[in-house]
């Protein structure tokens, strides 16, 4: 279920019961793959679905026409030994989704930002208004956001549309800091998994339903984005041609 409201040029995405885009935890690992799987690529390559799937903002995306994305990321709640290490995995997992889909993206540096727990929104801290083409990435204390508890390791979602040009504006991914302060040194592979599958998120995708993509709601240390994966961003990224 979500609540559109209008916010400047665009409109904020407030998703409440955002099922689509929570990642949840203590789920089975990504294996291998057999070799009926990887055989059967073209199955494996119709394997996505929009974020905006089935509703009024169906074929709302991000689109290359404009500069890049740029993104912050608030990593108070983390350890200070743990902040460079994980700064440095999400900002490996944003290139991922960049070229895959044949935009840019810049990373803006460290920023405080507040959490609106009723819409699961992040919003600079020094009051200043959102900025576009924009993602916003925090680190969430344990209780600061209803969703954010266990088993729930990260909620992410297009979190601005411009709905006249039907093109995403802003993004936000939050991650449960307890949950990254646990695995910060012992599992960095599942960490880049959480952090791939809910930046797909902000970059249009909903779940996959097989297992060899990043996308799949259970799978959870798959660190290469899938065939399914890479033709959903391309096909969700609004291009200059398109």
């Amino acid at each position: 279920m979500s609540d559109y409201r209008r916010r400047g040029r665009g409109f904020l995405v407030a998703v409440v019961v955002a099922l689509a885009a929570i990642l949840m935890i203590g789920l089975t690992p990504a294996g291998g793959d057999s070799p009926a799987q990887a055989t059967n690529t073209p199955r494996i390559a119709a394997d996505y679905r929009s974020f905006f799937a089935d509703s009024a903002l169906e074929g709302t995306g991000w689109t290359t026409c404009a500069g890049p994305i740029t993104y912050s990321i608030d990593v108070r709640a983390l350890r200070r030994a743990q902040r460079k290490r994980e700064i440095k995995r999400v900002r490996w997992s944003m290139r991922q989704w960049a070229r895959a889909g044949d935009l840019r993206v810049r990373f803006t540096g460290r920023e405080r930002l507040r959490l609106d727990p009723v819409s699961h929104t992040l919003h600079p801290a020094d009051g200043t208004v959102q900025r576009d083409r924009h993602v916003y990435i925090s680190f969430v204390r344990e209780g600061v956001d209803p969703l954010m508890v266990d088993p729930v390791a990260g909620l992410a979602m297009p979190a601005r549309v411009s709905v006249a040009e039907r093109e995403v504006i802003g993004g936000v991914a939050l991650f449960r800091a307890r949950h990254v302060r646990k695995l910060s040194k012992v599992d960095g592979r599942a960490l880049k998994g959480l952090y791939l599958h809910e930046l797909g998120h902000v970059f249009g995708l909903g779940h996959a339903e097989r297992t060899e993509n990043v996308m799949h709601p259970t799978v959870v240390r798959r660190t290469e984005l899938g065939a399914g994966d890479r033709a959903g961003v391309r096909a969700v990224v609004k291009s200059c041609s398109g």
